[in-house]
């Protein structure tokens, strides 16, 4: 890029670096070999731009890596959303979705804004609804680590109830969250309180936190 200028040699390996560590910092997905080969594209292409002195193009095609990364983990955790339960609907919505993996204005804000993976699940059955939400990455976490850093300083914040084995704040009589690890949130709402129990009840938290993975486990153990 014309008046930018030419990176010092010592200083590539970081920007590299940073390549590696927008593949790790996410978590461990096991994407598809096509979705990999489009993560290992935008990489070589940001290692050719830093190298010949396009530090925006550089950043331009590692930002493209870590939505196609993001969108991966979005996939894995849709997985591990419970089923409908009988006489419920069920729609799945992931951010980033795949189809905007590779770009585009929706996935350039999102970068902007930091956002991390997620997953949401919206149950349905006559008037009734129940969402439940998982995000990996994003700054939901952050917010919510100082509350769950010990079981006396959650209990200050209101309600605490026990879904298997760890804690959910609890809002009002239908609305839920917990931190599964350092960096990945759940979130439940719904109309129905005892549906929305049973839902969580059923929920694989050990499963979901492995899928967020290291993008809590960077940040240290709530």
């Amino acid at each position: 890029m014309r008046g930018l200028p030419r990176p010092a040699p010592a200083s590539r390996p970081l920007v590299l670096g940073l390549a590696a560590a927008a593949a790790l910092c996410l978590g461990p997905v096991a994407p598809g070999p096509a979705a990999a080969d489009g993560v290992t594209r935008a990489i070589d292409a940001a290692r050719a731009a830093w190298v010949g002195g396009d530090a925006g193009g550089a950043l331009a095609a590692l930002a493209a890596a870590a939505r196609q990364i993001r969108a991966q983990q979005a996939g894995a955790l849709a997985a591990l959303l419970p089923a409908a339960p009988a006489g419920w609907t069920r729609s799945i919505v992931t951010s980033p979705a795949a189809a905007d993996a590779n770009g585009g204005a929706e996935a350039g804000a999102q970068a902007e804004a930091g956002a991390g993976a997620e997953a949401r699940a919206t149950y349905a059955r006559g008037d009734d609804r129940m969402t439940l939400a998982v995000a990996a990455g994003g700054p939901a976490a952050a917010a919510l680590r100082p509350l769950f850093a010990s079981p006396s300083v959650l209990a200050t914040a209101g309600t605490v109830e026990h879904f298997g084995g760890r804690p959910f704040l609890r809002e009002g009589a239908g609305a839920y969250v917990t931190l599964l690890d350092a960096g990945t949130v759940l979130f439940a709402e719904g109309s129905d309180p005892a549906a929305l129990r049973d839902l969580l009840g059923r929920a694989d938290f050990a499963a979901f936190a492995a899928a967020g993975g290291a993008s809590g486990a960077a940040a240290g153990a709530p």
